[in-house]
């Protein structure tokens, strides 16, 4: 069973990741992913008289720091299932133009997942209405099964 965990370090994260090595099967390979926006060149978008708002030293080191960040986040997180269960876990930092939730749902049909778990924090009433979440949208766009877990506070 090929398993994509889903996290940005949040508390609901690491509780979608240990509920997910209580209900899957120990043969599991578990992949956990971090999404992190993909380094952009900063004269891409510049003109006129201002030019470019970051030289492109800054933006290598902005981007290098969201690497390292997004590393740690899937480490902790791994540490988490390696606690609890016996199945093979790597881990991925996954760059990408797309928002969050349609790069989960891209890396879940290059690898052809078999389930993907993410954790969701309970969106407040102005939330709900004029944003839409990384787990509605991994779970209308999703190729296979969406395990959220809730955010128990």
């Amino acid at each position: 069973m090929k398993v994509i965990i889903a996290t940005d370090g949040s508390e609901a994260a690491l509780e979608a990741a240990r509920a997910a090595t209580r209900l899957l099967r120990g043969d599991a390979h578990i992949e956990v992913v971090a999404v992190i926006a993909a380094w952009q060149d900063p004269m891409e978008g510049a003109g006129g008289f201002a030019g470019p708002v970051q030289t492109e030293e800054e933006a290598d080191d902005d981007y290098r720091a969201g690497v390292a960040e997004a590393g740690a986040v899937v480490a902790a997180t791994a540490s988490v299932i390696d606690a609890g269960t016996d199945a093979g876990v790597s881990t991925v930092v996954v760059p990408s133009q797309s928002p969050p939730g349609q790069a989960v749902v891209d890396l879940a049909v290059q690898r052809d997942a078999d389930v993907i778990v993410l954790g969701a924090e309970r969106p407040g009433f102005f939330e709900r209405l004029f944003s839409r979440s990384v787990a509605d949208e991994v779970v209308n766009e999703a190729p296979c099964p969406v395990l959220v877990v809730p955010h128990r506070t």
